[in-house]
């Protein structure tokens, strides 16, 4: 799915509530805020070192001269650039994934950078995939909150299907882990606390994320953390059964909920609360919460459905009580088992 490992411009406003963690500066040893843990997963993603504020600026890192899109190049003959889409005009490669290509765009009038993604060809050759990108888009633009990257708006040129939204600077949750193996806990408790508070937001809406998992979290420079990719979202006050064939499973299947491998029709806000379950598990312990390895997907469907995961505490000694239990209960197989709603969920993690 999309990866905006490397995005960058928007307001940044704190979204989580900042403390201060059992984390240390690995150059003057100074202790650090959990604000200055995120900003360093998102400035360095894939490097080893913990820096304060004071070292950053030291580094050259706080200045902007550290370069976190080194990873992502694509053709410098590539035809999309520096073409006009309607009042934009892109500018580069950002990131890519299965269904299409983010490029960084400048909308010519209002003057600013945004993300614009088109559709690859043999989705936009597809009329109910086109039609069920737009769906999204129409879903998504509902929402407006810090947590979640804004989508402004959708269109199509010359056969091409796209859609065009905030750019972000800063690394996917999936490559924080890939680059760590494990967070800390307090990280992991204040990543979820602002994922929750997104799917808030949506709630109230009326809107579900449908595909949430670490590689559509992002961990924005400034210590923000966003929801991105709206992509597979639903109303759930607008019929959708004409989209959705039964048999179809969206979204990746190591967090997805055991009612949404069942039937993509029946999941609910609840659906999406399993899926922040799975993403904090693999937060802390650095393993998905159910995996296969030369086995048909039916097995993981069953493991999904049936079987418990790991034990936290089995992976990673260090975690809470207090936050394995709330993992625990956002993994719940039986949807009236988990958090109700997110507002429960984020008094409980207050608590921690």
């Amino acid at each position: 799915m999309l990866r905006l490992e490397a995005a960058e411009g928007f307001n940044q406003t704190d979204t989580v509530l900042l403390e201060q963690a059992d984390l240390h500066c690995s150059r003057c040893g100074a202790r650090l805020t959990l604000a200055e843990s995120l900003r360093n997963l998102a400035q360095t993603g894939a490097g080893p070192d913990e820096l304060c504020l004071s070292c950053r600026e030291a580094e050259g890192i706080a200045s902007g001269t550290h370069d976190t899109r080194s990873d992502l190049r694509r053709p410098l003959d590539d035809p999309m650039i520096g073409r006009r889409f309607g009042v934009y005009e892109i500018e580069s490669f950002a990131g890519e994934g299965a269904s299409g290509v983010v490029y960084r765009a400048r909308h010519r009038i209002l003057n600013e950078i945004r993300a614009l993604k088109v559709l690859r060809p043999n989705y936009a050759k597809d009329e109910r995939k086109v039609r069920r990108f737009f769906q999204g888009v129409q879903a998504a633009t509902r929402l407006s909150h810090p947590s979640i990257v804004k989508v402004f708006d959708a269109n199509e040129l010359d056969g091409h299907f796209f859609a065009t939204m905030e750019f972000v600077r800063g690394v996917t949750l999936d490559r924080a882990i890939r680059a760590k193996n494990s967070l800390h806990w307090r990280l992991v408790a204040a990543i979820g606390a602002s994922v929750a508070s997104g799917l808030e937001h949506a709630q109230s809406k009326h809107v579900i994320h449908r595909d949430l998992k670490p590689a559509n979290i992002v961990l924005a420079r400034g210590g923000v953390v966003k929801i991105s990719d709206f992509g597979l979202a639903k109303t759930l006050d607008v019929e959708t059964q004409s989209l959705t064939k039964e048999a179809e499973v969206f979204g990746t299947l190591s967090y997805m909920s055991p009612e949404q491998l069942r039937s993509s029709r029946t999941a609910d806000h609840r659906s999406d609360l399993y899926s922040l379950g799975s993403t904090l598990y693999h937060s802390l312990t650095g393993m998905r919460p159910f995996e296969i390895e030369d086995e048909p997907i039916s097995s993981l469907v069953q493991k999904v459905t049936s079987e418990p995961a790991t034990p936290i505490l089995f992976l990673n000694p260090d975690v809470p009580d207090g936050l394995v239990e709330i993992v625990g209960r956002l993994m719940a197989k039986d949807p009236a088992d988990r958090y109700q709603t997110s507002a429960d969920l984020l008094k409980d993690l207050a608590r921690l």
